[in-house]
């Protein structure tokens, strides 16, 4: 055991008083039996420990060899038998230019590049993941854009929520303290945007400029008229979602009317029931005529007509018709119709006016006489006093007869009579008549007048 056995008594009287003694540096000593030998080595070797401002514990003085130089707090660090590399992570211990609870009350972790003993006041928060920032001496501002960031650490990231609706991620407020802001925004021509999901975009076909698919000024019209020039149409998107393509429409502005989906519409002005400055406003209607808009296209104005109720067929631009009715040459309840030609008579209208109806006259033709008023006239002819193919035609005046026609009818032709001149007697039916006077009864001139009865007698 390399321990020295000595007897303090050697005398024959003296027996069991034999000890063990430890040889040196180990110390102990035990009667009768081997010592348990010990040696402070930090006592005799720990001198290179206390060079290095270090301290020597000897762990076990039983086993040699097993003495270390301890670093002093806040160092940390061992070596056995020699002195210590010495190191002091600012993150862990507690010293002056230490970290402390700065990184851990700022959710963040502490990192010491350098944990020499002699390397102090290079400790640095870091950011926890996702975020990567660090700052040294104290706590990180923490940078996190939700829109960049595809690790699964980030529950609140974007990931492809945005670009697999083709939308832009923006992310207005980057720091990891201000999780989960991150926007949707619709690209243009599109408008939107939403807080962390997928915008619902919109699109103003009307306000907006886009190839192909908005309208691009296409309802813009002008229209001039002497009163001035206006737009004539406007553009209105019923359905603004970014799915409702080319659903705009050209609409007229009032009072034309019209519209068109995706096109230039037709306006139309029906300026007999429209409210406008070149409109009708009741001229016919007050005159008991219709209103007709020949061309209600709103580039014609001005151009609607009154219309004369029939039988007239009259008309005015723009004014009241004057009504014209000859109801001689039209047909109508009223009107002469055939009534005066069936009879080979005459038609005549006085006043051929709309207001002035069932006043026209049916008028005998020459030579006959006669006429009446909205009815065949009852005509009559005078053979004695006109002259046609069978009258008189002074027939009976040539020989100083007298012409009689005993029934003016139209249809009592031939029966004129010439009548003889008294004291002449005689008469004959459509011809001279044969005169004769007998002197001896007849008063005349150159009649007996009763010469003979009055003496001899002839």
């Amino acid at each position: 055991e390399g321990q020295e056995c000595r007897d303090r008594d050697v005398s024959a009287k003296s027996r069991d008083d034999w000890t063990c003694v430890c040889v040196s540096p180990w110390t102990g000593v035990a009667n009768m039996t081997p010592a348990a030998c010990t040696w402070d080595e930090c006592a005799d070797l720990g001198a290179a420990c206390v060079k290095a401002g270090q301290t020597c514990i000897d762990a076990d003085d039983t086993i040699p060899g097993n003495w270390a130089c301890h670093c002093n707090a806040p160092a940390s660090g061992e070596r056995l038998g020699a002195p210590a590399a010495c190191g002091m992570d600012e993150c862990y211990v507690d010293c002056g230019t230490c970290a402390g609870d700065a990184c851990t009350n700022a959710n963040q972790t502490c990192y010491d590049p350098d944990p020499t003993e002699g390397a102090t006041g290079d400790w640095m928060c870091n950011c926890t993941a996702p975020a990567a920032d660090a700052l040294l001496g104290g706590p990180a501002t923490c940078h996190v854009d939700e829109c960049l960031v595809t690790d699964v650490l980030c529950a609140t990231c974007a990931r492809d929520t945005c670009t697999n609706r083709s939308q832009t991620c923006v992310d207005p407020n980057p720091l990891q303290s201000s999780p989960g802001d991150w926007l949707c925004q619709c690209k243009a021509p599109l408008r939107g945007a939403a807080n962390a999901r997928a915008a619902n975009c919109t699109i103003d076909e009307c306000e907006v400029n886009c190839p192909g698919r908005c309208a691009n000024g296409a309802c813009v019209k002008t229209v001039c008229t002497p009163q001035g020039c206006t737009d004539a149409q406007t553009c209105t998107d019923p359905d603004h979602s970014e799915f409702a393509v080319r659903d705009w429409m050209c609409q007229c502005v009032l009072p034309a009317v019209g519209v068109r989906v995706a096109a230039l519409a037709e306006c139309i002005i029906d300026e007999c029931n429209a409210t406008c400055f070149s409109c009708e406003k009741g001229a016919c209607a007050d005159a008991n005529q219709t209103c007709h808009d020949p061309d209600p296209h709103a580039e014609s104005i001005g151009d609607w007509l009154c219309l004369c109720a029939l039988p007239s067929v009259d008309n005015a631009t723009a004014a009241a018709a004057t009504c014209t009715v000859d109801e001689c040459a039209v047909p109508c309840a009223s009107c002469a119709n055939s009534t005066c030609a069936d009879r080979l008579q005459l038609c005549r209208d006085a006043a051929p006016m709309l207001a002035s109806l069932g006043d026209w006259t049916c008028e005998c033709a020459a030579p006959l006489n006669g006429s009446a008023v909205a009815a065949a006239a009852s005509c009559t002819i005078d053979e004695c006093a006109g002259t046609c193919g069978g009258c008189a035609n002074g027939a009976c005046g040539v020989e100083n007869q007298t012409c009689v026609d005993g029934d003016v009818g139209e249809f009592a032709r031939g029966d004129w009579v010439c009548g003889c001149v008294s004291p002449a007697v005689g008469n004959a039916t459509a011809a001279v008549a044969l005169c004769v006077i007998d002197e001896c009864a007849a008063e005349c001139a150159t009649c007996a007048k009763g010469a003979c009865t009055v003496g001899a007698g002839w």
